[in-house]
């Protein structure tokens, strides 16, 4: 499994990313926590304001977004009942099991993996701590969820093509400032990027592809 976490500062825009895709039929709603209805009886406007409503809370923290991937290998058989097993205790180890989320399942690619969108904003108006979050939380969580669920095991294979970054589409081009920010363990395994220092919504898209 490899995990990717990006910090940005617009849930509109990584809201609006994962439903375009469930419009056009390349992705689903995997499940959601923290909202007071069934997620299905939420309209955009409706799922945007429970974020927005914490982020009032602490305006003066612009990286508020959180947009999470979980990328499998092509062999990982997994149901929806899996993933989302897999959704739910990976945010747990990472400190946002509190946090309301919308994870999707995307159909798009020759491997399974998942969107998640959530916040960093607690009820609190406290901020999460993301500082090294990658190689300090999401690092053992991704060998703890291998282990257990019996996923491809990421680290030591070796990849068809070096990682790369494309600019999502919710995006703008990232600033040389933003790529020397990621951060990244075990050779790529997972990345974690910080909020551009220029205004507006920015994150960037990193995928890995398996052998």
């Amino acid at each position: 499994m490899v995990a990717k976490i990006v910090e940005g500062k617009s849930i509109r825009g990584i809201l609006h990313y994962n439903e375009d895709k469930v419009e056009k039929g390349e992705a689903r709603v995997l499940m959601a926590g923290g909202f007071a209805t069934d997620i299905e009886r939420l309209n955009f406007h409706q799922r945007l304001y429970r974020f927005e409503t914490l982020h009032q809370l602490s305006p003066r923290i612009k990286c508020n977004a959180m947009h999470i991937t979980l990328n499998f290998h092509p062999d990982d058989k997994l149901d929806m009942g899996g993933m989302q097993q897999i959704t739910s205790q990976y945010l747990e180890k990472i400190g946002f099991g509190e946090q309301p989320f919308i994870a999707y399942q995307h159909l798009d690619a020759a491997h399974p993996h998942i969107h998640i969108a959530t916040t960093r904003i607690q009820k609190d108006g406290k901020p999460i701590f993301t500082n090294k979050i990658g190689w300090r939380l999401s690092e053992p969580a991704r060998k703890e969820l291998e282990e257990k669920f019996g996923l491809v095991k990421a680290q030591g294979r070796k990849l068809r093509n070096e990682p790369y970054l494309k600019v999502a589409e919710y995006g703008t081009a990232p600033t040389k400032k933003q790529l020397e920010n990621h951060r990244s363990c075990d050779a790529g395994l997972c990345l974690h990027f910080f909020c551009g220092i220029q205004g507006g919504a920015r994150a960037v898209w990193w995928e890995n592809y398996f052998q």
